[in-house]
């Protein structure tokens, strides 16, 4: 039997060799780096002077907080400038608030008043003298009550 050699065959078997070459290579390309003489002084090259600095232990949560609370003088100005604009924002919308609420009550007021002239002309017009106290007094109660809930409702 004649066995047909492919490209795909031919790589399958190369990919178990694979692992062994990439080993290889790193030796091969790492030994000079490695190497006694690459660490060794060289006079035509000029070395960079090393100064050795004392370490400094500090508590971190020290060094956390300080660098959370530094603030530049820019950061506090924005902030100022924020609180101010906010500030005035919410009393434009409390004043906005106000005129529209004192806007209803006197419109209620208004509509109050024209009922409560109503009632009285109603009143005048009727012909038994017993039912007009008690209707004016309970009109004027419900209407009154009407106007209690309304301001209530607001405030």
């Amino acid at each position: 039997m004649q066995r047909n050699t492919t490209l795909f065959s031919v790589m399958q078997s190369s990919l178990h060799c694979l692992p062994v070459a990439f080993i290889l290579s790193l030796l091969l390309f790492s030994t000079p780096a490695i190497s006694r003489g690459h660490f060794e002084d060289n006079e035509d090259e000029a070395s960079p002077h090393i100064e050795w600095v004392p370490i400094v232990q500090r508590n971190l949560t020290e060094i956390v907080n300080e660098a959370l609370n530094e603030e530049d003088e820019a950061d506090k100005e924005e902030r100022r400038n924020y609180e101010n604009s906010r500030q005035r924002e919410k009393l434009e919308r409390i004043g906005k608030m106000l005129n529209t609420s004192y806007q209803n009550m006197a419109k209620d007021a208004a509509k109050g008043s024209e009922q409560m002239k109503a009632l009285e002309e109603r009143q005048r017009m009727a012909t038994s003298s017993a039912e007009i106290p008690i209707f004016s007094a309970y009109a004027l109660l419900s209407v009154t009550a009407f106007l209690l809930c309304d301001l209530m409702k607001r405030l």
